[in-house]
C-alpha cells in the first residue's frame, strides 16, 4: 500500500493546469468534499494494468525520495504530476452515475478559466467542454460557482 502525502504550499504544481483536467478537478478538488458532506461513495477502482501503472510511479518516488541523488526534487515533482495525471484521466473512465455527475462539476470548473481567459462566446464555452445545451451548462455553473458564467466573468474580469 502507498499512501502520497504532500505539501500545495511547498511543491510548485501547476495548478492552473491541472484544473484543466475535469478528472483532476472531480477527484481531488471535489470528490474529498462531496464524500465529506454527502456520503459519496465513488472509488476509483483501478484495473490490473492501471495499478500495475500506479505501482510502478510510486516505486520510482519511493526510490527517489529514499536515494535523495542531486536532483531527486525535480523527478519527485514529475512522478507525482505522472501520477495525478494518470490518476485523474483514470477517473474520468468511471461509469458510476456520482462519478460521471463529478466529471461534469469538474467540466465546468475548467470552463470558469476559458472564461476569464478567452473571449469565446458562452455557447462556444459550454460546447468546448461538453455540453450540448449552453442553458443547461449555465444552470450547472451556477450551481458550483454560485453565479451564471456572464456575470463570473464580469466580476472576475474586472
Amino acid at each position: 500500500m502507498y499512501i502520497v502525502m504532500y505539501n500545495p504550499e511547498q511543491i510548485a504544481l501547476p495548478e492552473n493546469e491541472l484544473r484543466r483536467m475535469p478528472g483532476y478537478c472531480a477527484m481531488f478538488m471535489l470528490e474529498p468534499a462531496y464524500r465529506k458532506q454527502h456520503r459519496f461513495a465513488s472509488r476509483l477502482h483501478l484495473k490490473r494494468m492501471q495499478l500495475a501503472h500506479v505501482e510502478a510511479i510510486c516505486d520510482e518516488m519511493e526510490r527517489e525520495s529514499t536515494e535523495k541523488t542531486p536532483g531527486h526534487e525535480i523527478v519527485l515533482r514529475a512522478k507525482l504530476l505522472d501520477l495525478m495525471a494518470y490518476l485523474s484521466r483514470t477517473y474520468m473512465q468511471g461509469e458510476s452515475t456520482e462519478t460521471q455527475a463529478l466529471q461534469r462539476v469538474g467540466e465546468v470548473i475548467g470552463a470558469m478559466e476559458m472564461l476569464l481567459k478567452t473571449d469565446r462566446t458562452i455557447t462556444k464555452i459550454a460546447f468546448a467542454v461538453g455540453f450540448n445545451d449552453s442553458n443547461y451548462f449555465t444552470r450547472q455553473f451556477k450551481k458550483v460557482a454560485g453565479l451564471p458564467p456572464r456575470q463570473f466573468r464580469m466580476q472576475n474580469n474586472m
